[in-house]
């Protein structure tokens, strides 16, 4: 984009800022709507209305709203500093944790590690393959197949 294009962007975005262009013409030939002259006079009456109420009453701004209302009652010293007091003791609370943690000495835990008791080979062998005459004494009986009629947990 040359310079002379961006004067010529300008000086019809300034135009039409200014109502002055074709289509700010075209648009106010055309007709614009407008209230009733009824609906104004309602209107007005109204604000007439309330800005006589207003005035005979002679109200601040921060007065009730109504006559018999009481007025607010002015905030506590609780309600206006519990958000400062809040984060005070909050940064308060982490400043003591972090020195508390900085100042504690630094004892590793011991590691424990167990430990199998030691065993001799003949006791390893022992237990990885059995002697050969006890393992057909202790083997378990070969598992015998029922039938339907025979008591099964002593209950027929």
């Amino acid at each position: 984009m040359t310079g002379k294009d961006k004067d010529q962007i300008d000086d019809g975005f300034e135009l039409f800022l200014q109502r002055q262009d074709e289509l700010s013409r075209q648009l106010q030939s055309l007709p614009q709507p407008a209230p009733s002259a009824e609906l104004d006079a309602a209107i007005l009456a109204k604000v007439e209305a309330e800005l006589a109420r207003t005035v005979a009453t002679d109200a601040a701004a921060n007065d009730p709203a109504l006559p018999g209302a009481a007025a607010s009652p002015l905030p506590g010293f609780l309600s206006r500093w519990r958000t400062p007091l809040s984060m005070a003791a909050s940064v308060m609370l982490v400043t003591l944790v972090l020195l508390r943690w900085q100042t504690q000495p630094d004892n590793p835990v011991p590691l424990v590690v167990a430990q199998a008791p030691e065993q001799t080979a003949e006791q390893s062998a022992e237990q990885i393959l059995p002697q050969a005459g006890t393992t057909a004494t202790t083997a378990a009986p070969p598992a015998q197949s029922r039938t339907g009629s025979e008591k099964i947990d002593g209950k027929m």
